[in-house]
C-alpha cells in the first residue's frame, strides 16, 4: 500500500526522513520505497530539506537589534496623528469629527429630497391612489370566499 494514498501517510514519511521511527517500520518503508517512485521522490525531497536545515546556521543578530524593535514597534503602534504631527496639539475637533460627517451626509440627503417634495407638496400623485385601488381590488379578488359551515 502506497503511503501517498494512506491518511498519515506524509506524517510516516516524515518521520522516516527526519529518523525518528523504530528499525521494523523503517524497513518497511525502505522495501516501499524500492518499489514506489513517488514515496522515493518525496521521501528524498524531505531527506534534502532536513539536510539544508541542518546545514544553515542563523545570522548574527546586532547589539542594537533589540532598541531597533521596540523602537519599531512603538512607531507602528503610535497613531496617524502622531506620526506625521512631531507634537500632538490638542485637538478638540477629532470627537466632533464623526458628527460633523453624519451632519453633512444628511443635509446632503435633504436637499437632493427637497426638489422632489417642493414638486407635489402632499406626496400623494394621482398614479398612488390607481395603484391602491388596484391593489385593493387584487386582495379582494385572491382573498377566499367565507364559508358558511364551520366545522
Amino acid at each position: 500500500m502506497c503511503f501517498t494514498n494512506q491518511k498519515e501517510g506524509g506524517e510516516i514519511l516524515l518521520e522516516y526522513s527526519r529518523g525518528t521511527l523504530d528499525v521494523g517500520r523503517v524497513r518497511q518503508i525502505e522495501q516501499h520505497l524500492e518499489g514506489c517512485a513517488e514515496c522515493r521522490r518525496l521521501a528524498e525531497a524531505q531527506r534534502m530539506v532536513y539536510s539544508a536545515l541542518d546545514d544553515w546556521s542563523a545570522p548574527e543578530v546586532s547589539a542594537d537589534f533589540d532598541r531597533k524593535l521596540y523602537a519599531r514597534i512603538a512607531r507602528e503602534k503610535s497613531s496617524f496623528w502622531q506620526r506625521f504631527l512631531p507634537v500632538t496639539p490638542i485637538v478638540w475637533w477629532k470627537p466632533a469629527l464623526p458628527v460633523a460627517v453624519a451632519a453633512l451626509a444628511l443635509s446632503a440627503l435633504f436637499v437632493i429630497r427637497m426638489p422632489h417634495a417642493a414638486q407635489n407638496p402632499q406626496g400623494i400623485g394621482k398614479a398612488d391612489i390607481e395603484q391602491v385601488e388596484q391593489a385593493l381590488d387584487d386582495i379582494d379578488l385572491l382573498a377566499p370566499a367565507p364559508s358558511s359551515s364551520v366545522m
